[in-house]
């Protein structure tokens, strides 16, 4: 029977039994404690979405929730169908919650009866997270942060960090944040409580080393570069430490989590500038070392279990061993089969705490690169399996303007929520429609058909780049090189997709229809719309592309094709805005649509002759 059940997020072991619950007319759902108040309720609105009454409380529940000190995994559960109802036992408000999840899942696919049986459950890591880029485009409007975190609960995702570089509202350093729509001191004061209503811990994370490079451009604080109009902190200037300890006293205090991620990944200015002696003389290793030691003594201050990303110690091995065992690494990779992912061993034979960390492989594209996504996604949680971390941190990117909407990461983050709570079990081909049925209400699978083949969409390109859908850079190039003397010296692609790939991809998008379907909550409605849009994305960027072919083949192109192509730029720019701005705040909107603005004028001169 368990084959049978379509799992988004596989539990570790199912029991079949006899029989089947039907559900009644009316269902009570009910427990003796006030904190299962929330799973209680969001249990009787799935209920009632298959047209029966539910209540929370009173007697005779056909749906219980009761303790049981017996079950010793702090969220872990046991789920228990028979003929007459429902029992969730656990011995933490934790595992109540994921049990009632379960509950949720199987109800959103049973219909008027559940199948009778014994689901004993628990995580396979403490530490089951999402790292959302908040910076470098997108700073999404709190209700979208609330909503995230719904349905990351959903997914049994236990753990949120936003990535802010300088998009928070600094009291004492505000010119850093001038200029953008930062996160407030009190949009984290309400996620967090939001957060933990859903059994997530709100980690901080911020900055601490490199990619400081907004701020350091600024006047005041230039003199801590260790190179003119770099991105990395001097770490032997004073001033450095100091400055990210003033950072530290207006940031931290906001969080009640433990664990700080601290950063401190791709310093690549370091031992180019000021410190280009001293890392000759006692190797970039160790400077780097230095200074994160630095970083841990504020950790220690604030009461916080320092987080670093790994990558710069693996660059320098010979400092492993080096690192203070309390410092935990987060070892990231994006590609499958990601060369840095497999040198966990490494962390792990120096005896330090780690997480492993793939990516949605959203950035950087249009619509995800999901093959991608979910063997990365795989070979981390394997990894965490093998070298007992303590997790799996799912991160969510926003490079080059974040211009990729949140409905296309979606998918890859519950399979990394699936992958974190059970490695390997996740259905990889059945996904698609799993998910769609669980987000999206999608009971023939079409929407989950339609997300797959956007995902899938950069397979068809004919060309590939590592970490990155090479159309998402369409707009970015000029028509002809002529018109940018830099794209004489770049790897340019505007031009070079062939005919047939470029009609192979026309032919692969879903039809427009497929996402109309109603959807039940705003969020989700959004999601959809956010699909639409990426799908017409992808038909202009090949639409521009096949002119730029033309353009490069000596081929004449009419005065009405650049016509059509400027209208058609223009029209999906007044889409794109609308839908930022439904999600997010105005932070670097201005930039992206610039590059639509730009596309569309050179598309008139064209026109003109």
């Amino acid at each position: 029977m368990a084959k049978e059940i379509n799992w988004l997020v596989p539990p570790r072991r199912v029991t079949p039994a006899d029989g089947q619950w039907r559900l009644p007319k009316r269902v009570v759902l009910g427990s003796d404690s006030d904190a299962d108040a929330l799973g209680l309720e969001k249990t009787a609105a799935v209920v009632r979405q298959s047209g029966r009454d539910a209540v929370v409380g009173g007697p005779d529940a056909q749906v219980r929730v009761v303790r049981n000190a017996r079950l010793t995994d702090p969220e872990g559960y046991r789920l228990t169908i028979g003929p007459a109802g429902v029992t969730v036992e656990a011995s933490t408000d934790a595992g109540a919650f994921y049990g009632l999840a379960t509950l949720r899942e199987l109800l959103r696919m049973g219909g008027a009866a559940l199948a009778c049986m014994k689901i004993d459950d628990a995580p396979a890591f403490a530490r089951r997270g999402v790292y959302h880029d908040c910076a470098r485009g997108k700073v999404p409007r709190l209700e979208t942060l609330l909503g995230l975190v719904e349905r990351l609960a959903e997914w049994k995702i236990n753990e949120l960090q936003l990535y802010v570089e300088n998009a928070f509202r600094f009291e004492k350093h505000p010119a850093i944040w001038q200029g953008y729509s930062p996160l407030t001191p009190s949009d984290i004061t309400k996620l967090q409580a939001h957060c933990g209503r859903h059994h997530i811990r709100l980690v901080p994370s911020l900055s601490s080393f490199g990619h400081m490079e907004k701020v350091l451009l600024l006047k005041q604080y230039a003199p801590l570069n260790e190179l003119p109009h770099g991105s990395t902190l001097c770490p032997t200037d004073p001033g450095s430490i100091r400055f990210v300890e003033e950072l530290y006293e207006e940031f931290l205090p906001l969080f009640e989590a433990e664990d700080f991620n601290v950063c401190c990944d791709e310093t690549w200015d370091l031992g180019k500038g000021r410190t280009y002696d001293e890392c000759r003389r006692r190797g970039e290793g160790q400077v780097y070392l230095d200074f994160l030691l630095k970083i841990r003594k504020l950790c220690q201050k604030f009461g916080r279990r320092m987080n670093a990303w790994s990558d710069v110690v693996l660059n320098h091995p010979e400092t492993l061993d080096r690192v203070p065992r309390d410092i935990v690494m987060l070892n990231w990779g994006y590609e499958a089969d990601s060369e840095r992912l497999n040198r966990s061993g490494e962390i792990a034979k120096a005896g330090l705490p780690m997480v492993l960390c793939p990516g949605t492989s959203s950035w950087n594209t249009i619509a995800s690169r999901w093959t991608n996504a979910h063997q990365n996604i795989r070979q981390a949680a394997a990894l965490a399996k093998r070298y007992s971390a303590e997790g799996v941190l799912n991160t969510d990117w926003g490079d080059l303007g974040h211009r990729q909407f949140l409905a296309v990461s979606l998918m890859p983050l519950a399979f990394g929520a699936a992958e974190s709570w059970k490695p390997g079990a996740a259905d990889i081909e059945a996904f698609p429609r799993r998910f769609s049925r669980q987000a999206f209400g999608d009971a023939d699978g079409r929407i989950g058909d339609a997300i797959e083949a956007l995902g899938t969409i950069y397979l068809r390109y004919g060309i590939t780049q590592a970490n990155r859908d090479p159309m998402t850079s369409n707009l970015q190039e000029p028509l002809r090189p002529e018109n940018n003397a830099l794209w004489y010296t770049l790897h340019r692609q505007v031009d070079r997709y062939r005919p047939e790939a470029l009609a192979s991809v026309l032919e692969a998008l879903p039809e427009a229809g497929v996402w109309k379907q109603p959807a039940g909550d705003p969020f989700d409605a959004l999601s959809l719309a956010e699909f639409a849009l990426s799908a017409r994305i992808i038909a202009l960027y090949c639409f521009r592309s096949s002119v730029a072919w033309q353009m490069g083949m000596g081929e004449t192109v009419g005065a009405a094709t650049y016509r059509k192509l400027a209208e058609q730029i223009d029209r999906t720019a007044k889409d794109f805005a609308a839908m930022w701005n439904a999600r997010n705040k105005p932070s670097r909107l201005r930039d992206n649509l610039r590059l639509f603005k730009d596309a569309a004028a050179e598309a008139r001169r064209y026109a003109r002759g």
